[in-house]
């Protein structure tokens, strides 16, 4: 009796680790977990494209989009949070047939991509979309490089499945987080450059493939890579109208055309045919006023993609001492024109275009100019 009873406990047990094994190794029925990508759109918010999960439940008769996109417009003090960095997004969920009406009015092209996942995988994913849902923890502080819509998605995936990221993926270049963003805005010209500016040396850290995730066209490109969890061919779920991607005219034609006329305008005043006192107030206040926002940011915002920027080499709050009083000892101008020198290496190095060399140059010139009048007590009109 009791070697019986011990096979039988024996063949249950063996059974029982059989039936869990195939459970694992099989996909899910009940739960079908899909990313929606989203092609860029016009307005600047979407100029990055979009990620979210779908989760379609045949057992409940669900079908839901988790956003983790979603701006929280109600928390309170939400200008101030924006200054410091703590900008508070939160995770959404929406009926899919909600989604597809919205997008579809809006006109813009989602691609759906199905993730491939045993029974276990697929129960572990819903529940943590489900406890980030929890009204205590669907708000989370954004971060556009680490912390965003398609960033938190790779990291429920990571905790749902511990899948092995491959170190690469086939369309993943060696590029800083600036230049990977530069991408995307070859039709908003003048955003890169305002994010050029705004960003510290962090963002020239060259980003690894995984950290490129916080675009949602690089993450889709990440998963796609790992064919054991995402399935390759994906099904366009909404069918809209592709953005045009015309690439505008750069910055660096009309920094030029800056450049070119203080040299001209600089010229006829060392002849003596011109004062041109007010083009240093035009020309620097913009530098001066950018230097104390560039301090802001860095001193005050808890983001620390603000902090240590080298553009305050051009952008120097102390060229107001030159406004105010062009009287000024030597070791200053020494100080200001080697600062001014030193931006000429950094932007030549992290920039795409000579947009800001040509600016601080003009800068350069009308400082260097200023204080050789004052020496030559050559008189100030404004």
């Amino acid at each position: 009796m009791k070697l019986k009873s011990v096979f039988s406990l024996s063949v249950l047990i063996l059974s029982s680790i059989a039936k869990l094994s195939g459970s694992i190794a099989q996909n899910n029925d009940e739960l079908i977990f899909s990313l929606l990508t989203y092609e860029k759109g016009e307005p600047l918010y979407a100029a990055f494209g979009h990620s979210a999960i779908r989760v379609a439940n045949s057992q409940n008769n669900t079908d839901y989009v988790y956003n983790y996109g979603t701006l929280d417009l109600t928390s309170a003090g939400f200008y101030l949070s924006f200054l410091k960095g703590k900008l508070p997004y939160r995770l959404s969920r929406m009926p899919t047939s909600y989604v597809i009406e919205q997008n579809t009015l809006e006109q813009r092209t989602i691609i759906e991509n199905r993730f491939i996942l045993s029974e276990i995988e697929a129960n572990s994913l819903l529940k943590i979309l489900e406890l980030n849902y929890l009204p205590h923890n669907r708000t989370y502080y954004y971060d556009f490089f680490f912390d965003n819509c398609a960033t938190k998605i790779i990291q429920a995936i990571d905790t749902a499945t511990h899948f092995k990221i491959k170190k690469e993926y086939p369309t993943y270049e060696r590029k800083s987080f600036k230049k990977h963003i530069h991408q995307q805005l070859n039709t908003n010209p003048w955003v890169r450059l305002g994010i050029d500016i705004l960003m510290g040396v962090r963002a020239d850290r060259t980003a690894t493939p995984t950290e490129t995730s916080f675009l949602p066209d690089h993450l889709l490109s990440l998963l796609l890579a790992n064919p054991d969890y995402f399935e390759p061919n994906g099904n366009v779920l909404i069918n809209g109208i592709s953005q045009n991607e015309k690439k505008k005219r750069t910055t660096t034609w009309f920094f030029l055309a800056v450049f070119i006329s203080v040299l001209l305008l600089t010229y006829l005043e060392i002849k003596g045919m011109k004062k041109v006192r007010w083009l240093d107030h035009l020309l620097i206040w913009p530098a001066i006023i950018i230097g104390f926002i560039l301090l802001f940011l860095w001193v005050y915002s808890d983001l620390l993609i603000f902090g240590i920027n080298l553009n305050l080499f051009w952008a120097n709050p102390l060229l107001v001492v030159y406004l105010i009083n062009k009287s000024i000892p030597n070791w200053f101008r020494i100080l200001i024109v080697c600062s001014i020198l030193l931006s000429f290496i950094y932007s030549g190095f992290y920039f795409q275009d000579f947009a800001i060399i040509f600016y601080s140059t003009g800068v350069l010139v009308r400082f260097i100019q200023g204080t050789s009048n004052v020496n030559k007590s050559v008189p100030d009109t404004i």
